[in-house]
């Protein structure tokens, strides 16, 4: 039930990690939104559910990646008690070369930090409303 239930109704199918026709970005999109629905059921009123943003990979996923963010933000947008926390400028620079990943993949040292100190200011700006 619950979280796990949510995500399984999504067309896993049998639970065989092979399949890999619900790796797409409509199952993706609905996955992300069946737990913040969860979630938003099991919250006190006072929360808010932020929904980081895909960090971007290798330049062949970024368009899946780019759909991704722009329906979790819409979705964010229009739903009460949501936020949406784009981190792409801490990791790709405005000409799509990747930065601040150590292996192309995981944040570095650096990318961690930035991440962390806008996390922090997302926060203090939802706080203070």
């Amino acid at each position: 039930d619950g979280i796990r239930g949510a995500l399984e109704s999504r067309g896993r199918g049998d639970g065989d990690k092979r399949q890999v026709k619900w790796c797409n970005v409509d199952a993706l999109v609905a996955g992300n939104i069946a737990i913040v629905e969860e979630l938003l059921k099991l919250r006190p009123d006072t929360a808010t559910i932020v929904i980081n943003s895909l960090l971007p990979r290798h330049s062949s996923l970024w368009k899946y990646e780019l759909l991704i963010n722009e329906r979790l933000e819409c979705y964010a947008n229009v739903t009460e008690g949501v936020e949406f926390f784009d981190a792409t400028d801490i990791f790709m620079m405005s000409n799509r070369t990747l930065q601040n990943l150590e292996d192309g993949l995981h944040p570095s040292v650096e990318g961690h930090r930035l991440w962390g100190t806008a996390i922090v200011e997302k926060v203090l700006e939802i706080v203070s409303r």
